[in-house]
């Protein structure tokens, strides 16, 4: 899962080759917006993941929010891409385990305070 306008990943996998993000863009998820696609990972995922979905700043600001008021966990934005994914209904999980990464508590008091309070 990446943020929306930040999907090197899936850019890189559809071209099969790196591909960086171009620069001056913004997202809340600052952990996931790289310039760059890492060659590690990318060697790792490239033949073994079977899509991407991207995911809105308000998206995650909604998961942030349920995960602290359903599971009291605070997540940084990119730690809370994986839970707005699967709140926004971006692929069908009708039927199947899921499993969800919750990760990460570097989040901007000021940030988190605005996010959760919303």
């Amino acid at each position: 899962v990446e943020p929306s306008g930040f999907e090197k990943m899936a850019k890189s996998i559809a071209a099969g080759y790196r591909v960086n993000n171009e620069p001056g863009k913004h997202t809340i998820c600052d952990a996931l917006s790289g310039p760059y696609t890492a060659a590690i990972p990318f060697e790792i995922v490239k033949y073994r993941l079977s899509g991407t979905v991207s995911v809105t700043d308000e998206e995650v600001r909604s998961a942030m929010r349920t995960a602290f008021s359903e599971f009291g966990v605070a997540l940084e934005p990119g730690g809370a891409v994986g839970l707005a994914a699967v709140l926004s209904n971006h692929f069908s999980i009708a039927g199947k385990t899921v499993g969800i990464i919750f990760s990460g508590r570097n989040v901007d008091p000021e940030l988190a305070g605005s996010i959760l309070v919303a």
